[in-house]
């Protein structure tokens, strides 16, 4: 099957995902699609500033938080009707937390995997 039009990707970039990666087909266009979509909004909890009870106090205000794979203190977020401004929230302000895309998340877990295992 062929995509209904060409993607916005350099055909360089689309050979390395098929022959280095081995990522073709179904899964390319999968892959492609994804690129397209709007990242979800997550943030990290600052366990250096956090109060007690800082999770259920979120939820108590209707965020909804699902935790994020790769990290402990990560959760993607939802507001009820999305419209709260996340940035001007009290837990924002407060430092408690901070809104990071997930993926940012990856290289200090990488890091902290590294240095447990020198």
């Amino acid at each position: 099957h062929r995509l209904a039009r060409s993607p916005l990707a350099l055909r360089r970039f689309l050979q390395h995902l098929r022959w280095e990666l081995g990522i073709a087909g179904v899964a390319l266009r999968q892959f492609l699609r994804s690129c397209g979509r709007a990242p979800r909004r997550s943030l990290r909890i600052n366990r250096g500033k956090c109060q007690p009870g800082l999770l259920e106090r979120l939820r108590g205000a209707g965020w909804q938080l699902q935790p994020v794979p790769w990290q402990g203190d990560g959760f993607f977020v939802e507001t009820p009707g999305e419209q709260l401004v996340l940035g001007l929230s009290r837990p924002h302000l407060t430092g408690e937390v901070y809104f990071q895309e997930s993926t940012s998340m990856v290289p200090a877990e990488v890091l902290r995997a590294a240095l447990t295992s020198m």
